[in-house]
């Protein structure tokens, strides 16, 4: 057999590294399900088989779990939630930073001084992906167009 060749290893259960169909990915567990379609190289994440067996259906496309506890590893069923997209998921997770910095699930944080603040004291850019301060933003560009000079 030409070298670097390896056809001949034992696959599957037969395999002295066969840890009985889980392997793990990062903080992630998938479980060995070729039939799976959201499998990859035969195998699911395993939050994704106890999603889907909790709502009783497959998952729709583009649905993200959201592990409540922040553990990926730790798989419970009542601390997962199933998001409708990336997006919703985001939401959830910036809530979520927000409560635990600042004890108020509502407050932003402004862009150039870090700091959460009210939504009444923030200026929000039209497309919501930013808020800041608006004496913050005032002294950023003074600052900027000091640099220029």
């Amino acid at each position: 057999m030409p070298k670097g060749c390896h056809s001949n290893h034992a696959k599957g259960d037969r395999s002295g590294k066969w840890k009985g169909g889980i392997m793990f990915d990062h903080d992630y567990r998938r479980m060995r399900n070729d039939d799976h379609s959201r499998s990859t190289k035969g195998y699911v994440l395993e939050h994704i088989i106890i999603a889907e067996k909790a709502l009783g259906r497959p998952l729709p496309k583009g649905t993200v779990i959201h592990h409540t506890d922040g553990n990926k590893g730790k798989i419970d069923p009542h601390g997962m939630v199933i998001c409708q997209d990336q997006s919703y998921h985001a939401i959830i997770e910036a809530r979520l930073r927000a409560l635990m910095e600042s004890g108020h699930a509502d407050w932003r944080k402004c862009c150039y001084c870090h700091n959460y603040d009210d939504t009444k004291n923030l200026i929000i850019r039209q497309n919501g992906s930013r808020a800041c301060h608006q004496e913050c933003e005032r002294e950023y560009q003074r600052r900027r167009r000091a640099m220029a000079v």
